[in-house]
């Protein structure tokens, strides 16, 4: 188990937990045990870092370095840097930094994480979690925006031949929109040479040669025979999808959406959500409606992917990574 089981767990299990401890006979022993389980589940016992840079002192934490022209964000009130993004009673003293009120901060980067939380990182190059409503971030970060320019495909009106009816072929459409945007368009050039009306169709007719329309695993090859490397993911992140889309690749998401599930292609993200491209067309809030019209650059804020595409762990997304075009690493890491 990883501490986003725990979380997910915790949130259906509180009313039961409390209840627990007031009927315990000894609630500060059952209380310290729980806390003791908690820590064990969310990785935290004997020292476990996970790979995070211990953060000594909050006037360590503040870089020197007037070269670097990082972004700034200051604390709101008496809050914490963390070595995990959970809640600060659940670490250690040395696993945590208390940050005053007021503090301002020097930040090389950071990331919109999960349960309102930013991965921040200084830049001295120490890094850690901030719960996200104890801070105030600069312009920058709030007006940052990332728009790639991927062509937008409908599925509806999908050539039936291979994959049935265009309503079906959301995972085919998503994955030839990203397809031709990292070809620069030859998908497209592919198509019409061979006299197939939409790009969609040949990716279909490739794709047919290894499965389903529905099964991720047969895109693989798929995306082979167009040139391109790739993997299929079952334990994205909100954060494995950001970096993706720093580097300007479309990411194909298998999202919790209709009764079968959905697919839709990220294309770009701003500082409270992402941009995809939803072939279906407009989605309707967190509903199943649907407004038959483009869904590009369809806008899903952070709390939509927590829902919809996160839903079993914060680490459980499903994605297309793509690791090279044409021979050409992307520089993204094989195992996300």
């Amino acid at each position: 188990m990883d501490v986003e089981v725990l979380e997910y767990q915790r949130d259906r299990a509180l009313d039961w937990l409390r209840q627990r401890i007031q009927e315990s006979e000894s609630p500060e022993d059952l209380d310290h045990q729980l806390d003791s389980l908690i820590r064990h589940v969310a990785g935290l016992q004997d020292g476990n870092l996970y790979g995070f840079v211990r953060l000594p002192n909050a006037e360590s934490a503040i870089p020197s370095d007037s070269d670097l022209q990082p972004s700034q964000i200051r604390s709101r009130r008496e809050t914490f840097i963390k070595i995990k993004p959970i809640a600060s009673n659940y670490l250690l003293d040395e696993e945590r930094v208390q940050i005053q009120p007021g503090l301002v901060l020097q930040v090389a980067d950071l990331k919109q994480d999960r349960h309102q939380h930013h991965w921040i990182q200084l830049a001295n190059g120490r890094q850690g979690y901030i719960y996200s409503p104890h801070w105030e971030f600069s312009e920058p970060d709030k007006k940052k925006e990332i728009k790639i320019p991927v062509p937008y495909f409908n599925q509806r009106d999908n050539w039936d031949k291979y994959h049935g009816p265009g309503g079906r072929q959301c995972n085919l459409t998503s994955h030839a929109m990203a397809v031709d945007y990292l070809l620069q368009g030859d998908l497209t050039k592919q198509a019409k040479a061979k006299k197939y009306i939409e790009a969609e169709d040949l990716y279909g007719e490739v794709l047919y040669k290894y499965g389903d329309t529905t099964d991720p695993q047969a895109h693989t090859p798929t995306l082979k025979d167009f040139g391109l490397d790739s993997y299929f993911s079952y334990t994205g992140s909100i954060k494995d999808l950001l970096l993706c889309l720093e580097k300007g690749i479309p990411v194909p998401l298998g999202v919790a959406y209709k009764a079968s599930g959905h697919y839709v292609c990220a294309v770009g993200y701003r500082s409270d959500g992402v941009y995809v491209h939803d072939p279906f067309g407009i989605r309707i809030g967190q509903t199943d409606n649907y407004e038959n019209a483009s869904g590009d650059y369809d806008f899903v804020s952070w709390d939509w992917l927590q829902a919809k595409w996160v839903d079993q762990g914060n680490e459980a997304g499903w994605m297309r990574v793509v690791t090279a075009v044409n021979g050409k690493k992307t520089g993204l890491p094989t195992n996300l």
